[in-house]
């Protein structure tokens, strides 16, 4: 879901691709043959787009680079700095680099973690809506390359058999923005059952309070023995402490052997007109009309993944994977349905194909910036 760029790539883009992975492959190889504690690997991938509106259609092409430098000098120290490029269209005036990552990990081998720097925190196992979205904006459940910016923060982590202390203190702009919170996780409170209770509090968002719960009820069963269920909960001051639920399950669908799930949330504020802001900006809704902004919000995402097509058939149908995903908003009957199609036939290469229809209303949410239909290609190489 990208802004429409009329114009293909040219040869400062090819130029731009053969460069980033000469020097990932070249810097990966060194690293490995002289055992060096510095490695680089990464992926760079070329994208087209086409979007269906009722205004008119469009292409959009994009060049993406997401390199990632690791510096391990001993086994209690670690250092990454993960960077994303973009090219947008054939203007290097188009071109943007971000830093998603870049952190210290300090460890000892049998005491405490020590963080400090830019990193994603991931609080919870729901895409709607999960325990870390009190400091972190929502990712897109429907894109696999949508990799949020982690935020700036300290972080001290403490585990003991079972159970797992974090404390941190988180500081910048906008979601992220200074404040202080702690959780605690507990594998096996009940038998194959985990629970973790979140607080934080911030400048804008005052005191957060959010409980997590996972649980594997058919673990020593036969049939259905990776079903797992969970649900996440949370409540907000700064909006008159308002309910956001998410409940979910995922499970491997006998005899075709692909991994289903479907989750429902539901939240009671709706969405803030800066949140559908930053939904907008990451691609997950195209627009909100107004009359929207804060209504209570129920949303269903579900998915069926399966890798591999066939197994022991052929190296190429072997090595396709198809998906499809549903995101609907029960409240104005809107939503989108999604396929795609991918392979891997070639080593650290993978080459998706990708179509996407938007129903409901033209005043509804997944509708109303008048888009129809995308469908897009992108291929990808690992370095």
């Amino acid at each position: 879901m990208r802004q429409p760029i009329p114009t293909m790539p040219h040869k400062a883009a090819r130029l731009l691709l053969a460069a980033s992975l000469c020097l990932g492959a070249s810097l990966a190889a060194r690293g490995q043959e002289s055992g060096s504690p510095l490695s680089l690997h990464g992926q760079t991938w070329f994208e087209a787009d086409w979007t269906g509106a009722e205004t008119a259609d469009s292409w959009a092409y994009s060049l993406n680079a997401r390199p990632q430098l690791t510096l391990r000098p001993s086994s209690e120290s670690l250092g990454v700095l993960r960077l994303d490029a973009r090219l947008d269209g054939a203007e290097l005036s188009d071109a943007s680099i971000t830093v998603p990552e870049a952190y210290l990990v300090f460890e000892g081998s049998l005491g405490p973690r020590f963080e400090l720097g830019k990193r994603r925190i991931v609080w919870g196992r729901a895409q709607l809506f999960n325990l870390s979205y009190f400091f972190e904006s929502a990712t897109n459940p429907a894109d696999t390359t949508d990799d949020p910016e982690g935020i700036p923060l300290a972080r001290l982590v403490l585990m003991s058999g079972n159970l797992s202390v974090e404390a941190l203190a988180t500081g910048g702009s906008g979601l992220a923005d200074t404040g202080i919170g702690a959780r605690c996780a507990i594998a096996k409170l009940l038998p194959e059952t985990d629970a973790s209770l979140v607080g934080y509090w911030s400048d804008s968002r005052k005191l957060c309070l959010g409980l997590g719960v996972e649980t594997s009820p058919l673990a020593q069963a036969d049939f259905l023995s990776d079903l797992c269920l969970y649900s996440e909960a949370g409540l907000s001051q700064s909006a008159g402490l308002p309910a956001r639920i998410a409940a979910g399950l995922r499970f491997t669908v006998p005899l075709i052997d692909a991994i289903a799930m479907g989750e429902f949330a539901y939240r009671s504020d709706g969405y803030t007109a800066d949140e559908i802001s930053t939904l907008e900006e990451s691609g997950l809704i195209w627009s909100c009309p107004s009359n929207l902004v804060g209504l209570s919000r129920d949303c269903v995402l579900a998915g069926l993944y399966k890798e591999g097509l066939t197994a022991g058939v052929s190296s190429f149908t072997d090595s396709l994977s198809t998906s499809a995903t549903l995101l609907a908003n029960p409240l104005d009957g809107s939503g989108m349905a999604m396929l795609s199609l991918s392979s891997s036939a070639i080593q650290e290469a993978k080459i998706e194909l990708w179509g996407a229809w938007y129903f409901g209303a033209t005043d509804s949410l997944w509708r109303a910036g008048g888009v129809y239909c995308e469908g897009g290609a992108r291929a990808t190489i690992g370095f």
